[in-house]
């Protein structure tokens, strides 16, 4: 019997021999996927970056009399980091819808709104575009007799 076992260990060394390959290259595959996953995750997550630190932001602002000259008393300012481009403003004065089209802004530009645009019962949009095309909505609406500005970036 002793014999048979000496004469057979070379088969059991390879066949144990095989399996911890073939474990080892489970787990080796595994390791792989897990950074192929992270490498993923860090490329979707530098586009993110890129487009945040090149998005517009418009806010309407009321513009400081002391230290603007421009005409209205009101003006839509891209306060974003990016320029922004298609600009373009609905406001609701009571019943009616008014809408305009804004040229570009580059960022800390502003566009002067007419007085009447503001004085806003019914709500004020403006729709508008990042060089790389994403579409941002900026809602604002009165509470309280404040502006309340609502940033919506996309999907």
């Amino acid at each position: 019997m002793n014999i048979y076992i000496q004469s057979d260990l070379p088969n059991w060394i390879e066949a144990c021999a095989a399996v911890a390959l073939a474990v080892l290259t489970l787990i080796t595959l595994l390791v792989l996927k897990g950074y192929a996953d992270d490498t993923k995750t860090i490329a979707k997550n530098g586009k993110q970056e890129i487009e945040n630190s090149q998005m517009p932001f418009i806010a309407v602002v009321e513009r400081n009399r002391q230290y603007d000259s421009s005409d209205g008393r009101w003006k839509i300012k891209n306060q974003g980091f990016g320029p922004a481009i298609n600009i373009h403003y609905t406001r609701s004065l009571g019943q009616q819808q008014k809408s305009q089209w804004v040229p570009p802004l580059a960022p800390s530009e502003h566009h002067p709104v007419d007085n009447e645009s503001i004085e806003i019962a019914g709500g004020f949009k403006v729709d508008y575009e990042s060089l790389s095309g994403k579409t941002y909505h900026t809602l604002v609406e009165r509470e309280n007799g404040e502006l309340k500005h609502t940033f919506q970036r996309p999907e």
